[in-house]
């Protein structure tokens, strides 16, 4: 029944628009799906870039602090940022544009150069990736 009413749907003029639109979406899904998985892979491995460059400096900040409010701050950025799948996480958040200033600026506070990474990411994501896809 319902392949009937998709074959009776096609022959109708007035859903011209929606067939069109279905079969373009239909024949971009090899495209879509290996620009997910190109995603992926390059937040993977800003990731593994940012566990080893800037989580491991950022737990001994941690480790060092002495002030309540240091702890309370370094504790939540390293709850955000302390491993591989936090900074995943993270990242598909700076991809977004989700708030990624809450992350980036008591970042840059305690590692001063972690702009330079958050900034690398959205340069080839953000602009350049996304506007490709």
């Amino acid at each position: 029944r319902l392949f009937r009413l998709v074959r009776v749907v096609r022959k109708m003029p007035l859903f011209h628009e929606v067939v069109l639109l279905i079969t373009g979406l239909s024949q971009s899904a090899s495209i879509l799906f290996w620009s997910v998985i190109l995603i992926a892979f390059i937040t993977y491995m800003f990731a593994l870039l940012g566990t080893v460059l800037i989580s491991t400096a950022l737990l001994e900040d941690l480790e060092n602090a002495s002030s309540p409010e240091d702890i309370q701050i370094l504790s939540k950025l390293e709850s955000q940022i302390g491993g591989v799948d936090n900074w995943m996480y993270t990242l598909i958040q700076v991809l977004t544009v989700d708030s990624w200033n809450d992350i980036a600026r008591p970042l840059a506070a305690y590692q001063s150069s972690s702009w330079i990474f958050i900034y690398a990411y959205i340069c080839l994501m953000v602009v350049v990736f996304m506007n490709l896809v």
